[in-house]
């Protein structure tokens, strides 16, 4: 009966993000790339039988984005991504007080592993992904230096990214290494 009702077979798909989703427990069942997957919880807002989660804070090389090339490390975010989270229970924080949904209607939250140990800040740290400057977040300031800390040390994608590897919000336009 809980396996059921949690599925929102009788109705009760809850309130608000925050009261869904805040500081619960959920399976990721699909990695689409390496700053979005699904988990096994229906969503809403959008009738679908998965909530799609986007990691708040944080961008990864592109590697489905229609239109658009693979990026520079893309594939590796992915794979990182994937290799932590695929069929694992992990836990989602959202930021109270901002907005929970994404431009494309996804739920925006940091990710924590099953070793508590944030996603978001682990992929920055490593060098999987950049710290995304374009919106405001409780983190942004420890985001910002992590990847600072990881560029510094050229860590994962920074080890040969140029500037044109990199999204344009980051790019000096200078064409250095």
């Amino acid at each position: 009966m809980a396996l059921a009702d949690r599925a929102g077979l009788f109705g009760r798909h809850g309130g608000t993000d925050l009261e869904t989703y805040q500081d619960r427990i959920f399976t990721v069942v699909r990695v689409v790339d390496g700053d979005t997957f699904d988990v096994d919880h229906p969503d809403a807002v959008h009738g679908a039988p998965t909530t799609r989660i986007r990691l708040l804070g944080v961008d990864t090389p592109e590697t489905k984005r229609p239109d658009t090339p693979v990026q520079h490390f893309g594939p590796e975010a992915f794979q990182f991504t994937r290799d932590l989270v695929q069929d694992r229970p992990v836990r989602l924080q959202l930021a109270s007080g901002g907005r929970t949904r994404g431009d494309y209607g996804r739920l925006l939250a940091y990710v924590l592993l099953e070793d508590g140990q944030m996603l978001n800040l682990r992929l920055i740290r490593e060098g999987y992904a950049y710290a995304d400057p374009r919106w405001d977040h409780p983190r942004r300031s420890e985001f910002q230096r992590a990847m600072t800390a990881a560029r510094k040390e050229r860590r994962g994608l920074w080890a040969e990214a140029t500037d044109a590897d990199l999204p344009f919000y980051l790019r000096d336009g200078t064409g250095r290494r």
